[in-house]
């Protein structure tokens, strides 16, 4: 008897144990939980339940019924009444539930609730519903976030799939336009990988269907092929530098066809790593037009020359005879008579200056002049420049400022740097208004040294700017207004122009327009140390 008692009280004790570490579980779970007996009954919450409805104790909510809560749907209902586990949610208003509960934008929380029912095998039926109920919101929240980033993406997608189809659409068009545009431009093209292999070819376009040559005559072929070595040669140079710097290079070249030179100007443009682009034409008329044009320059040349000298004698005599008047017989005159002379001597002046400056530009423009180049300071130059013009500045009440670097090492011909130096700091002087600053600066660019000459003179329109490096492109200002010195030949840019191409150097001038100023300047190549 005593070992059956033994047994039942440990029986007792393990059934006590599990009791508790339910009810332990049951009143310390995050998750509210109520219990109702098997006729749908509440007769226990836990902690969290009480909190989540905002009472203090169980016997604030006894006697709720679990099949009457509204909100348990009728189909869930029927199941729970067949001893069947339900799922279903709970929607409660912000206002209803504990304050401290994360709501969503409407002020409404989700719930999840799962009663399961509980069967005892003593009894073969249920013996209890156990509601368990967690707060879902967040989830919820997530969901419709998830929802409206669907829907956006969905918007997205079809944005990107119109933009996809327009683009493409535009990019046939555009590739429709190009191939026309190929196919119409009058060039041999040529697609060839680095060792001059050609690897496609398109012949003559537009209208120059004779040029037709069989794409089998050229495709896989290396262009030593049918062109001779020192064409070829130069086309494997600059294929070179293209390929190193991806920028364009154009070379020019001459055939035998025919028993005749013919002329071929091509472009070659970088296309892949390996691949380049080679767009040749014909240019013989053009050679031709510029030797006719070249003869046709040269007769120009030789005719200003002739004319020029001839002016000379006469020049001479009408000078020195005015000097001889002047000095000699100066008491003969009367103050009128002298006027007179005096104008005569000073055109002779002008005259003389103008035959200078066309014999001078007659001589560069024959390609015959041989530069005597040495090592120069323009820093230097500029600056003895400047002391010479000190009396036109004076006269004018100018200034002049310089801001240059220390030896500009450059190689030129002295004296004919001297008269570029010149032609832009006079014309600064002379059409710019008394009172005025002049600022002469220099910079290193692109192994150039360039020499900037800024004044706030009159300035110079978009159709001046076009002249005014051209022969004879003065631009007269007599009359208008301007407090300026307007005489001059209309030659001394254009000669400063070819005096700096000779040296391999540039020339330019800026201008924003009237009465804004300009500034000119000159380029010239660096020593290479």
């Amino acid at each position: 008897m005593n070992v059956i008692e033994n047994e039942f009280k440990k029986i007792n004790q393990k059934l006590k144990e599990s009791e508790e570490k339910f009810m332990s579980v049951f009143m310390e779970s995050p998750i509210a939980i109520t219990l109702y007996n098997s006729e749908g009954k509440l007769i226990d919450a836990n902690k969290a339940c009480l909190d989540l409805i905002n009472v203090s104790n169980v016997e604030d909510i006894n006697g709720f019924d679990i099949f009457d809560d509204p909100n348990l749907p009728k189909d869930e209902k029927e199941k729970l009444r067949k001893g069947e586990t339900v799922r279903f949610e709970i929607v409660y208003n912000f206002d209803k539930v504990k304050k401290s509960l994360k709501a969503n934008k409407s002020g409404i929380l989700y719930f999840s609730a799962i009663i399961s029912p509980i069967y005892l095998k003593s009894k073969g039926s249920v013996s209890y519903y156990l509601n368990q109920v967690q707060d879902i919101t967040n989830l919820k929240l997530s969901e419709e976030k998830l929802k409206e980033s669907e829907v956006k993406l969905r918007k997205l997608n079809i944005e990107l799939e119109q933009r996809i189809e327009e683009r493409t659409k535009e990019l046939k068009e555009s590739g429709e336009k190009f191939r026309r545009i190929f196919e119409a431009i009058p060039d041999l093209f040529f697609l060839v990988s680095s060792d001059t292999t050609i690897l496609n070819y398109k012949s003559y376009g537009g209208s120059s269907k004779d040029f037709y040559v069989p794409p089998e005559e050229f495709l896989g072929k290396p262009f030593k092929d049918f062109m001779p070595p020192e064409v070829t040669n130069l086309y494997v140079k600059n294929m070179k530098k293209t390929l190193e710097t991806q920028k364009p290079s154009i070379i020019e070249y001459s055939l035998q066809m025919n028993g005749k030179d013919q002329y071929y100007e091509s472009r070659i443009l970088y296309f892949d790593v390996d691949q380049l682009a080679l767009f040749i034409r014909e240019i013989t008329y053009k050679k031709e037009a510029e030797l006719k044009l070249k003869e046709v320059n040269k007769l120009k040349t030789e005719l200003m020359r002739r004319t020029s000298h001839e002016l000379k004698t006469p020049l001479i005599s009408i000078k020195g005879f005015s000097d001889l008047l002047l000095d000699v017989h100066y008491d003969k005159f009367d103050d009128e008579t002298i006027s007179i002379i005096k104008e005569i001597k000073k055109g002779s002046v002008r005259l003389e200056a103008l035959i200078n400056d066309i014999l001078k530009s007659s001589k560069l423009d024959s390609d015959q002049i041989k530069l005597n180049l040495l090592k120069e300071d323009l820093a230097f130059l500029i600056r003895f420049n400047v002391n010479e013009l000190k009396m036109l500045l004076k006269m004018r009440n100018q200034t002049i400022s310089l801001n240059l670097s220390d030896n500009l090492i450059v190689k030129c011909e002295k004296e004919r740097i001297y008269d570029v130096i010149n032609n832009l700091l006079t014309n600064a002087i002379k059409y710019s208004p008394p009172n005025s600053e002049i600022l002469v600066q220099s910079e290193i660019k692109d192994d150039f040294i360039v020499i900037s000459v800024k004044d706030n003179g009159i300035g110079f329109t978009e159709e001046e700017k076009k002249i005014i490096f051209q022969q004879f492109g003065k631009i007269e200002h007599y009359g208008q207004g301007w407090d300026i010195e307007t005489s001059g030949s209309g030659l001394g840019l254009y000669i400063a122009k070819k005096i700096v191409e000779l040296h391999g150097g540039k020339i330019w001038m800026e201008s924003e327009g009237r009465d804004k100023g300009s500034t000119f300047y000159f380029s010239l190549p660096i020593i290479e140390k």
